[in-house]
């Protein structure tokens, strides 16, 4: 058997496949399992599901609780003025960070890569490579 000229430019096993399956191919459904096979009629589609009722009014905004303020205040000139120039122990970190009033503190090393985020309620004490403290600020 030749297959069809629209199909040389395919293997003659492709082509007689492909021939094979358009002649298969019909344009009527077969029946749904619950057809009535002796009139021919379809069951009739099943009723909607309704939608709940949204809710009549939201919660009130009363009710959330009280949130802590969003930030710690920080204040570096204590710690610059009186601090510089000593070792950078965990003594002096801490003291650093109270009497900055800040709520978090980062130690930045000399050659140190850091994030460039600001935290308002941050102390950076920034430490040389005698680990000496150099510098410090906020953010």
């Amino acid at each position: 058997m030749r297959a069809h000229s629209a199909f040389r430019f395919l293997a003659p096993g492709v082509a007689a496949l492909l021939l094979a399956l358009a002649a298969g191919c019909s344009t009527t459904q077969p029946p749904a399992e619950d057809d009535d096979a002796a009139t021919g009629t379809a069951a009739p589609a099943p009723e909607p599901v309704p939608m709940p009722a949204p809710d009549p009014e939201p919660a009130a905004h009363a009710e959330l609780p009280d949130l802590p303020p969003a930030t710690v205040g920080c204040d570096p000139a204590p710690v610059v003025e009186g601090m510089l120039g000593q070792p950078a122990d965990a003594a002096l970190q801490s003291r650093a960070r109270v009497a900055a009033g800040a709520g978090t503190l980062r130690v930045i090393r000399t050659g140190t890569a850091v994030t460039d985020d600001y935290r308002p309620g941050r102390l950076n004490l920034q430490v040389d490579a005698g680990d000496l403290l150099s510098g410090a600020y906020c953010g």
